[in-house]
């Protein structure tokens, strides 16, 4: 954040940055009908909603943890972030439209041709521009670093949580430390992720991979995520527990399990806004902003060609980029008919639609009403 403040300063002082910083907060509206779409669609890619990076971080905090402090300070830092970056950028473009005696509509820009073109051209045109180019690159590695992190971390743990217990206790190797059983199937899961990434990327570094990065960067999360939003909202509101004959009922025991988990870090009343706003933003506000969404934005802004400044991709590059789309998005029903045929095997059939009986805290001691249970034995939460 230190480097992006210097980099901001240093925009806001040349000469046209203010304008572009103006054109960036006060755009004109009218002019571009995706503009409301387009706002969405940041906020979700940006914070990372709907790709599992949030459930998989959380998984590592004490059951007790303050999560509405840390909701609150993460969408406050993302936001400061996202802000800075935006009117740095906007504010070197500013410059470069100055530069060239041109709108700033016809410098600005997004994607690769925004950072590899339209910003080096802004440091040609600067003084010790090399030095100013050097540390924007440098920003941009360690951001991109700290957000494949997240998003590789997500990918092992969801890998590491297929592997039966059975399993992982029948390895060579201690039971617990850092040199455990679980720490070294887990690094050895990290080098083979990693490697198999590597070997995904190497096609966008050949000389036509910039227009492989176009097709997969245009079809690839631009329905996804809010298809797998929705479904969330969906499993909160309707799922979580179906036995309860209340409204909503499942989101009833959410926001139950969630003032038991605040009980020694918020106070009743910050517990209760709290609930109720997940209330309203989990049953009304988010499904219905993610399904316009879903539905509008396909129908009115998806191109029915792809190109790339004067190269027009043939047919069946839109083709590979709708089966991009579709590969993603069949895991849904996929996972959903595996899921089911298990619970079925097993004589669950319950568990389709359900958590398991014993389904609540893994540690005992923070299960409600554990005081009838045995000790060292899980408690039946679906009833508490």
């Amino acid at each position: 954040m230190f480097f992006i403040f210097i980099l901001f300063l240093r925009a806001v002082t040349l000469p046209g940055g203010p304008d572009g910083i103006a054109y960036l907060l006060w755009p004109s509206l009218g002019s571009n009908d995706s503009y409301y779409f387009s706002v969405i669609t940041a906020i979700v890619h940006r914070l990372g909603v709907g790709h599992g990076g949030y459930t998989t971080l959380s998984s590592h905090n004490r059951f007790h943890n303050n999560v509405l402090r840390d909701a609150v300070v993460v969408i406050l830092i993302d936001f400061l972030m996202v802000l800075l970056c935006a009117m740095m950028i906007f504010g070197f473009l500013g410059f470069l439209s100055h530069q060239l005696g041109v709108p700033i509509t016809e410098v600005a820009t997004s994607g690769p041709n925004l950072v590899y073109v339209a910003m080096v051209t802004v440091f040609s045109h600067i003084p010790a521009g090399s030095s100013w180019a050097a540390l924007f690159f440098l920003t941009l590695v360690l951001l991109t670093y700290g957000t494949q992190l997240v998003l590789v971390e997500t990918v092992i743990t969801s890998l590491m949580d297929l592997i039966p217990k059975s399993l992982i206790k029948n390895l060579p190797g201690r039971e617990s430390g850092l040199l455990s059983k679980r720490t070294m199937l887990h690094g050895v899961m990290t080098v083979a992720v990693c490697f198999l990434f590597f070997l995904l990327g190497l096609p966008y570094v050949t000389q036509g991979g910039v227009y492989l990065l176009t097709i997969v960067d245009t079809f690839n999360a631009q329905i996804q995520p809010y298809i797998f939003i929705l479904l969330e909202c969906v499993a909160i509101a309707y799922l979580y527990s179906p036995s309860c004959r209340r409204c909503c009922p499942a989101l009833n025991r959410w926001m139950s399990d969630l003032s038991h988990m605040l009980q020694h870090v918020c106070c009743f009343c910050c517990a209760t806004v709290v609930n109720g706003m997940a209330a309203v933003a989990w049953v009304y506000y988010i499904p219905m902003v993610m399904l316009i969404q879903v539905i509008a934005q396909p129908l009115m802004f998806w191109p029915h060609y792809l190109s790339y400044y004067n190269y027009v991709f043939p047919t069946w590059a839109t083709i590979v980029g709708y089966l991009i789309l579709s590969i993603s998005l069949i895991v849904v029903p996929l996972g959903t008919i595996i899921n089911i045929v298990i619970a079925l095997v097993r004589g669950r059939p319950s568990e389709i639609v359900q958590p398991p009986a014993d389904w609540g805290p893994y540690l005992n001691k923070h299960r409600r009403g554990v005081s009838r249970g045995q000790p060292g034995q899980p408690v039946d939460d679906t009833r508490l």
